[in-house]
């Protein structure tokens, strides 16, 4: 039977490697250059995990991340030592500090679960933002491009991810058991073979809110944002399952 062996930052390292993340800091960075009003050079990174964007953008921003999980946040903090690292939950979290920039990447808004939930949040990352910043998100999945003929497409990815010390196969399925509620499952699966060791099967479900473009950025504009949708993901790839990215200014 699968069964938790990992904890959630080794499984991120995992799971993660497969990003490109120079590629999308730097696309953050463009996005900066392109729409950013405000004069100062902060930014805060919310849902920053284990700091693998953190490594890249340090080199262009002054840099602040904040994760819910502690143990991310140790692993950081190792990997970048100079920075700033804080618990926070991004529905929630009240900083004195204003923001030139705000990220919220690797679909870290897809943890809010209702239209309710993603209001507050977006509303409290107004807040923290100076006028004339820029908040960019993107999502793990969206409404438009999940379903076919009323139902979610059969969604999934295989990688294969091998190292000195390390094979592993991913599997990365999405499922919704409920087409009328706002909320969506995946399941990630893990085949682990560590230093040629045994096997270990692991399963980490995740519940994800399933929210449409529309309504989204009706929300953006009722706070006050003025949004840019980019149609793509950060490989330049029109999105499939996966979400497009948001640039919202505050002017």
């Amino acid at each position: 039977m699968a069964q938790k062996v990992y904890e959630k930052p080794e499984l991120y390292e995992i799971f993660s490697s497969r990003q490109d993340f120079k590629k999308e800091s730097d696309f953050v960075v463009k996005l900066a250059k392109q729409f950013k009003k405000s004069k100062g050079n902060s930014l805060l990174n919310v849902g920053c995990g284990t700091g693998a964007h953190d490594k890249f953008l340090k080199k262009y921003f002054d840099l602040t991340g904040i994760d819910l999980n502690k143990k991310m946040l140790e692993l950081a903090k190792k990997k970048n030592p100079k920075l700033t690292y804080k618990i926070g939950n991004m529905k929630s979290f009240s900083f004195s500090q204003k923001f030139d920039v705000i990220t919220a990447l690797t679909g870290v808004m897809s943890y809010n679960h209702s239209y309710k939930e993603l209001k507050n949040t977006l509303t409290n990352l107004y807040k923290h933002l100076e006028k004339g910043g820029i908040l960019v998100f993107n999502w793990a999945v969206v409404k438009e491009v999940a379903f076919e003929k009323g139902k979610i497409k059969n969604y999934v990815k295989v990688d294969t991810i091998s190292r000195k010390d390390l094979d592993c196969v991913v599997i990365d399925n999405a499922y919704d058991p409920n087409r009328n509620d706002t909320t969506i499952e995946t399941n990630v699966i893990f085949l682990i073979r560590k230093n040629r060791g045994p096997l270990k099967i692991v399963v980490d479900k995740h519940l994800l809110g399933l929210f449409e473009l529309k309504k989204v950025r009706k929300i953006l504009r009722e706070i006050g944002f003025k949004c840019h949708l980019y149609e793509n993901d950060f490989s330049g790839e029109k999105y499939k399952m996966l979400g497009p990215i948001f640039v919202c200014l505050k002017s």
